[in-house]
């Protein structure tokens, strides 16, 4: 059988969190990749499903604590510009930015195959983990504890948004353009997971010279990574004046 995250972990990650558990176990299967848990382990379906589920919970938890914030913070502004503000605060990269600030990356538990492929760095892997966690805290201790981690975690990036930000496909494409370069080229380069949990990858490409991947749950989700990716590298590369975070 499988084991979870041993006690002291567990006691650990619950201080870094803020959060006493009454059910410890729940924290134990978020913090534990479903890579972790051999095809051959008696247990493969309870294990890899109780982290998907905290996940899906996580997911929607943290979509209407960000969207309640929202509506506090901006409350003259549109939905179209609640909407980008939102499509930020639950993208990816801030979600696997929000696990490692909080330095829970380190007790994440990957199985061999993930950790050879860097795991602990790979945006995506992170990002289910925060949503795991956040599911996990709503199971054990209730939408409010659940909106304290939240608020304490996103209050900062919500404040920090002066203006609405751009999409980032629509950034990319409107720099492409700007050199001459057409329209940035997005391709699939894989698919794999289960069929109920796919992961896309896609490449995306400007011009001759400049592509980078970004992975994501659905085309749409890896595609606006892939954009995110090509315009955090133009900007380590001096290529952008500036960069409108998205």
């Amino acid at each position: 059988m499988c084991s979870l995250l041993d006690k002291g972990n567990l006691r650990s990650a619950s201080k870094l969190l803020g959060v006493e558990f009454q059910r410890p176990e729940l924290l134990s299967f978020a913090l534990t990749h479903p890579s972790a848990i051999p095809n051959t382990d008696k247990d493969r379906t309870e294990g890899p499903s109780m982290f998907q589920r905290l996940e899906f919970l996580g997911d929607r938890v943290l979509g209407l604590i960000i969207a309640e914030r929202l509506l506090v913070y901006f409350p003259d502004e549109t939905e179209g510009d609640l909407a980008r503000r939102y499509g930020v605060l639950v993208s990816t990269g801030t979600l696997a930015d929000v696990i490692r600030e909080m330095g829970l990356a380190s007790y994440v538990k990957f199985g061999a195959s993930e950790r050879s492929q860097n795991g602990y760095y790979n945006s995506s892997c992170l990002a289910d983990i925060c949503e795991a966690v956040i599911g996990a805290i709503y199971l054990d201790s209730g939408l409010e504890i659940a909106r304290s981690l939240v608020e304490r975690e996103w209050v900062d990036m919500i404040q920090k948004q002066d203006e609405p930000p751009r999409d980032p496909k629509t950034a990319l494409q409107e720099w492409s353009q700007s050199l001459g370069l057409g329209l940035p080229q997005y391709e699939v380069r894989s698919q794999g997971g289960p069929d109920h949990s796919p992961i896309f990858e896609i490449l995306v490409r400007i011009g001759e010279g400049l592509s980078v991947l970004g992975k994501g749950k659905s085309k749409r989700v890896a595609e606006r990574l892939a954009a995110e990716n090509m315009l955090v590298k133009l900007q380590e590369e001096g290529k952008l004046a500036k960069l409108s975070k998205s």
